[in-house]
């Protein structure tokens, strides 16, 4: 009789233990580091419980390798690493798309994570198509996209909030962006040692918040746009 109650104890243990992790990790506060919430001109939000507005990127365009959109929609559900490059330019180009395809390979396969690399120089689908068969032989999840020169300076200055740069310049910031369009860090994207540290930890780091959301994206959020 006792070791038929034991067994039944040991069952009703691996039956609750589950629900009582997937408890602790909806309740209360997490133990994992989290990532600060950018607002306009890199200015961290200092999130309260009574926080509901959240910069997010919005009303942009851009046309992929394959001829198709690619808009704020896109990232709905989705994390987004975004980084720059120029066909004619084999300085820092090279170095950004380098550090891009290691975290692209460290996560195919991973449908939750997407890769942006943005054209600073306006350049059709066709030599988007040849750069990103340059880069990587599996482009599902990442996009190469180009607009024309003034509509992507202007989501680099006033959108993605980067120094304001010249046209003829090439951002070297990795941007990390959330599941809800929201910028959540700045990386150096010719840093090797940066890339393989510290933008896959904050990646994963997101990851988590996919599955164990933050207090406040348990409700719908009202996002703000800059005009």
């Amino acid at each position: 009789m006792k070791l038929f109650k034991k067994n039944n104890l040991i069952v009703l243990a691996i039956i609750a233990l589950p629900s009582l992790f997937y408890f602790g990790l909806t309740t209360g506060d997490h133990q994992y580091k989290r990532l600060p919430i950018y607002g306009k001109n890199q200015e961290i939000i200092k999130v309260k419980k009574s926080t509901k507005e959240f910069y997010s990127l919005n009303n942009f365009s851009f046309i992929n390798q394959n001829n198709q959109y690619f808009t704020s929609e896109n990232l709905n559900d989705k994390i987004t690493i975004i980084g720059f490059f120029n066909k004619d330019d084999h300085n820092l180009s090279p170095e950004i798309l380098t550090n891009l395809k290691y975290l692209h390979q460290k996560f195919d396969g991973n449908n939750n994570v997407q890769f942006l690399a943005i054209a600073t120089s306006e350049i059709d689908s066709n030599q988007l198509k040849e750069m990103a068969q340059k880069v990587t032989q599996n482009s599902i999840d990442w996009h190469f996209v180009s607009a024309n020169k003034i509509e992507t300076t202007n989501f680099i200055n006033n959108k993605l909030f980067i120094k304001s740069i010249k046209m003829t310049q090439i951002p070297t910031d990795l941007v990390l962006i959330d599941f809800r369009g929201r910028i959540r860090s700045y990386f150096d994207g010719t840093v090797h040692k940066t890339v393989k540290q510290d933008v896959i930890d904050a990646i994963d780091i997101l990851l988590k918040e996919l599955y164990v959301p933050l207090k406040e994206d348990r409700k719908p959020l009202i996002t703000t746009e800059k005009s």
